[in-house]
């Protein structure tokens, strides 16, 4: 049955950060049909040239300085943006001895902090107002870790964790607080993972998972899935954590995970990624 209310009852304006492609599209064009005014962010602005209705803003993650700049500017134009969707990301796929040290203070940069620097300072905007909805994408990867992204799985368990102490901040406040456990979609995600793109014989381990990886993209909703469900969660005017995906992924494997011991699901999820017996 259609809904008899759309969201810009609730919400006038909104950031959606990376807003290019895949999900932060999904949801940028989704709040557009709605009524919201959107401003969207991508590190280029040609990326969303394309994007009808959006204001374009550039945003590059990686350069903390930049972001304090960047939304401290936005806040003293648009100072009534009542809804902030912290989305951007991307992945790294590597052993932890092959780790570049730059790349995993980019990754807890670009996961972690800066969406913590985001919602810092529009947190404190709408908390004055008294209304407010703040939506951090964490990902279910916190909960049931991917072999290999070893920093991207910290990063999105401590925005989560971020996320939810912030849930229990908020009370009272008028601002709602959401922590968005994304599992997989079918977007270019896997694309734009930062790996090495030749894997010897030897490693034969990465291999295999990340052909399990690239399985379960292939299988996954597509990214207007989430789009809508996200709306839903708004309409609600409630705070929370939530999660999507899969049956399997969001709703099946958490509620089995509540009664296993630890050790017997990463048992499960080194047998899932085809990694075998270590020994």
């Amino acid at each position: 049955m259609a809904r008899k209310q759309s969201l810009n009852r609730y919400y006038r304006k909104a950031l959606v950060t990376g807003a290019s492609s895949g999900l932060g599209r999904a949801f940028a064009d989704s709040l557009l049909a709605e009524g919201l005014e959107v401003w969207g962010s991508a590190r280029r602005l040609d990326s969303l040239q394309d994007v009808a209705g959006l204001h374009p803003l550039q945003l590059d993650l990686s350069h903390l300085n930049g972001v304090e700049e960047v939304i401290g500017r936005l806040l003293e134009e648009e100072p009534d943006i009542d809804l902030v969707i912290n989305n951007a990301g991307y992945g790294a796929f590597f052993p932890l001895e092959d780790f570049a040290i730059p790349e995993i203070r980019n990754q807890l940069t670009v996961l972690l902090t800066a969406p913590m620097v985001i919602s810092r300072a529009f947190y404190a905007s709408m908390k004055r107002r008294g209304s407010g909805a703040l939506v951090n994408v964490s990902s279910l990867a916190g909960r049931f870790p991917l072999p290999f992204m070893s920093a991207y799985n910290a990063a999105k368990a401590g925005i989560s964790s971020f996320s939810q102490s912030l849930i229990i901040e908020a009370e009272g406040s008028g601002v709602f607080i959401i922590d968005l456990q994304l599992g997989d979609f079918r977007t270019a995600f896997n694309r734009h993972v930062i790996r090495r793109r030749e894997v010897e014989r030897s490693e034969e381990a990465l291999s295999s998972c990340w052909r399990t990886m690239e399985g379960h993209l292939s299988r996954a909703p597509v990214p207007e899935v989430a789009a809508r469900r996200l709306v839903e969660i708004l309409m609600r005017r409630r705070g929370g954590v939530y999660t999507m995906g899969s049956g399997f992924q969001a709703v099946w494997g958490p509620l089995v995970a509540r009664f296993l011991p630890r050790s017997v699901i990463l048992a499960y999820l080194r047998r899932y990624y085809c990694l075998g017996e270590r020994g």
